[in-house]
């Protein structure tokens, strides 16, 4: 795990968009901001292959070459991992592995990521996850200073079945205010 000024990189691809890390970790929004990176994992595939434990259906992140998953990493001090740890339920529900991540200039670098611990049992997520899962990805845009169309965000839903990837469902978020929230979420006060 790369370190940067006694920080440490943790790639999200999920509910953990930057106002919720922000939330989770107790630090001002601007500073998960000013410490995130937009960046690529490429080999592995979001998935929903699991419950929470709620009962309700997270992401995960399954291997499959040739795919991708575009977000952001965020550094955190060994202090703010442990706040996320508690969250995420690790090691019981997720596992942190290292990870290469890259960012859109192609420099790489090393981060962890969190993979749910059981992945054999698809649920199809509520739409406020997804939702919060569209703030998580719309960082990458964000990030670098795109202007991305809010208004028809498609997220890939995975189907998993014993590790394998089966059936891949497609959703399209139509939410009408969707670009207004997540302005007023990135938008520094």
């Amino acid at each position: 795990m790369e370190e940067v000024s006694e920080r440490y990189f943790i790639f999200c691809f999920g509910y953990n968009h930057p106002e919720q890390v922000a939330k989770l970790v107790d630090a001002p929004l601007e500073e998960i901001l000013a410490n995130s990176v937009p960046c690529i994992l490429r080999g592995y595939q979001r998935a929903f292959a699991g419950d929470s434990v709620e009962g309700t259906s997270v992401a995960t992140i399954l291997k499959q070459p040739e795919t991708e998953i575009s977000s952001y990493a965020v550094a955190l001090t060994k202090e703010q991992i442990k706040s996320l740890d508690e969250f995420e339920k690790y090691p019981k529900w997720y596992d942190r592995i290292g990870v290469e991540c890259e960012r859109p200039d192609g420099t790489k670098f090393d981060a962890e990521v969190y993979v749910q611990n059981d992945h054999s049992k698809f649920n199809y997520p509520l739409e406020e996850y997804l939702f919060n899962l569209a703030k998580t990805d719309s960082t990458f845009y964000y990030l670098q200073g795109n202007k991305f169309d809010y208004s028809n965000i498609k997220i890939p839903i995975i189907q998993a079945s014993n590790a394998e990837l089966t059936k891949t469902h497609s959703i399209s978020l139509q939410l009408e205010d969707f670009a207004a929230q997540i302005q007023a979420l990135i938008t520094p006060k």
